[in-house]
């Protein structure tokens, strides 16, 4: 279903807050002030409709929207000021008020009262093939049966068989993981109805509603149940980029089908953030690309009379890009605040080496995903708590990886390999058997193993003992952690890498309220704006990749997401070389622009190509 006419007027309006009764879905495009209707339509309620604040729920996407919200709130010179004392007692993540229904409810779901939450992927990852290779399943199908489940899809067949299995060695270990968090408060909620009671409020108010998955949209029709008339929900299908994480846009082109008969829709028309250029050109390829996006929407105005600028830059190279964008950086007003969105961490290196040389400070989340150091904390948390099942298994999985094991890492893919590493984790997985019966820890299970001639237990054995020696110094721990976990390959690439992290914290510049550069993944963009954004990484087979599952409707709309982050110019970039490190392709030395920009209207959008060498 890709339309909502028919089913219910379509409502034009600049004062959607101010509309009742519900169900109400808000189109609300970049730019159109969507946390302003939330905040507004709190404050209406409070002030004007006499509600109560425990009488109202507020769920968002991340808990920087939740903190945005509260901010607007207290903001005593805006319209949508409220008093503390008459705030809504839930303002949160959807996930949160999941953990807190959970932690309220333990017994109910077979959890004790401390239990915890895992919110590792890379463990998730790994429990999950555990679970496959106890049942004599392969990783592939480890990882059909993780996707199926961060989409809360019904599971059936094999996939069941393993997701029982999983569950089971997590419930072992008195622990959930962050699915959980939502799949274990519906069924809370669904088999008592007194509970739903006590959870459920007359006004639920849902930000980003068109990144909730099937999961997500039981839990708000069990909260909103018999009080639809108090659902108010915002979100744009052209933003729905969480798909990894089971977002789907079809939640918010089915709404009035979900909440019928009295569902209504409002569409937002007035864009106060991007100036002509930038939005038309950031339509032109979302409804080139999105075709079943929702048709009725009202075309965006621009409020804004400048045009705006829209340029296109074709580099030779990712370090002349880079060049490029430091000099630009220098050369802008220290009044204006900046934006560098990348695809992925690891087209940041460059951008931020040559902010480095030029001295221009920049704010830049410093991502320890898969670095050394992220391992080491893996390692750590184990030896602080050798009697954690997860964290020594975790601990393993980084052992594993570094490649020194008899077990080979994922990283080599040759069949044989591949074979080896199968049966190798086979081993491992095996000895959950003891942990799931409530006999002995992970580690106490290893260690049994080594003493029944396991040469893999074994193995695992001699080097995280020499982990886990406590009486050493500080220089002995690092270099028993080098020699024995080998995920530096020696003390000089150790100190590279916190050297590079230190120097990266130390650099790192406090935006202020009038200045700031900021490099950022695309996604981690959403919601923020800026008065001059650059976007990298506009290579055909790099953006949108070559290999995508579900065609590039999704990349289209992240880069329309990017796109319309910009308040005055937006930068395109994109290079003829790009280095294979980063876009892990065979021919990065030979790239094409990215079909994307086949689609800019022509007038709007200006062409500059840029030479080797200055």
């Amino acid at each position: 279903m890709n339309s909502v006419r028919n089913k219910t007027e379509l409502i034009v309006t600049e004062e959607a807050w101010s509309l009742y009764p519900g169900p109400i879905l808000l189109l609300a495009g970049p730019g159109t002030g969507k946390t302003y209707q939330l905040a507004m339509r709190i404050r209406d309620l409070v002030k004007n409709k006499s509600v109560l604040p425990e009488e109202i729920a507020v769920m968002t996407f991340t808990n920087e929207a939740a903190q945005s919200m509260i901010t607007k709130l207290n903001d005593e010179g805006s319209q949508e000021y409220l008093e503390a004392d008459k705030h809504p007692e839930r303002i949160s993540t959807m996930h949160s008020l999941g953990y807190q229904i959970i932690k309220e409810n333990p017994e109910r779901v077979g959890l004790k009262e401390d239990f915890i939450v895992n919110t590792e992927d890379k463990l998730q990852e790994v429990l999950m093939q555990d679970a496959a290779a106890l049942l004599e399943y392969s990783p592939e199908k480890a990882f059909e049966t993780l996707e199926l489940r961060r989409k809360a899809k019904k599971i059936v067949g094999y996939h069941k068989n393993i997701l029982d299995k999983y569950e089971k060695i997590l419930r072992s270990c008195n622990a959930i993981d962050y699915d959980d968090q939502i799949l274990l408060a519906c069924k809370i909620l669904k088999e008592d109805k007194n509970l739903r009671k006590k959870y459920k409020v007359p006004y639920l108010l849902i930000d980003e509603y068109q990144d909730i998955n099937a999961a997500q949209f039981e839990f708000i029709k069990l909260l909103s149940e018999g009080n639809t008339a108090g659902l108010f929900v915002v979100g744009d299908d052209d933003q729905s980029i969480y798909s990894f994480r089971g977002g789907s846009p079809e939640f918010i082109k089915s709404f009035v089908e979900d909440f019928k008969p009295n569902a209504r829709v409002i569409s937002m028309e007035i864009s106060r953030r991007c100036p002509k250029a930038i939005m038309t050109s950031a339509l032109s390829v979302v409804e080139t690309f999105n075709k079943d996006r929702i048709k009725e929407k009202i075309p965006l105005r621009y409020l804004k009379k400048e045009v705006g600028e829209v340029i296109v830059h074709n580099c030779p190279s990712d370090d002349k890009e880079a060049r490029l964008i430091a000099g630009e950086v220098n050369s802008s007003k220290s009044t204006k605040s900046i934006f560098i969105l990348v695809p992925n961490r690891f087209y940041m290196t460059k951008i931020k080496q040559a902010f480095r040389s030029r001295g221009i400070k920049f704010d830049a989340t410093v991502n320890l995903k898969n670095t050394g150091l992220q391992k080491i904390k893996f390692i750590k948390d184990w030896i602080r708590h050798p009697t954690n099942n997860l964290f020594t298994r975790l601990c393993i999985d980084v052992i594993i990886e570094a490649g020194t094991t008899s077990i080979p890492s994922s990283r080599i893919k040759k069949p044989e390999q591949v074979k080896l590493r199968n049966k190798g984790l086979a081993e491992l997985a095996i000895l959950w058997g003891p942990v799931v019966n409530k006999q002995k820890t992970y580690f106490e299970s290893l260690k049994e193993a080594g003493s029944n001639g396991s040469s893999i237990a074994k193995e695992f054995l001699n080097i995280l003992d020499g982990l886990s020696n406590t009486n050493q110094s500080l220089t002995e721990f690092l270099t028993n952690l080098i020699k024995n976990s080998k995920v530096w390959k020696d003390q000089e690439d150790f100190f590279q890498e916190i050297e590079g992290l230190y120097e990266e914290m130390q650099i790192r510049g406090k935006p202020t309220e009038n200045y700031g550069v900021r490099v950022l993944t695309m996604q981690g963009a959403k919601g923020l704006q800026a008065d001059i954004v650059f976007v990298i990484g506009l290579e055909d087979g790099n953006f949108p990749r070559a290999l995508l599952k579900n065609g590039k409707a999704e990349e289209a709309r992240l880069l329309f997401v990017s796109m319309t982050r910009a308040k005055k110019e937006l930068h395109l970039m994109h290079c003829r070389k790009r280095d294979a490190s980063v876009s892990h392709r065979p021919y990065s030395y030979n790239l094409n622009p990215s079909e994307f920009l086949k689609f800019l209207p022509k007038d709007l959008a200006e062409d500059k190509y840029h030479v080797s060498r200055s």
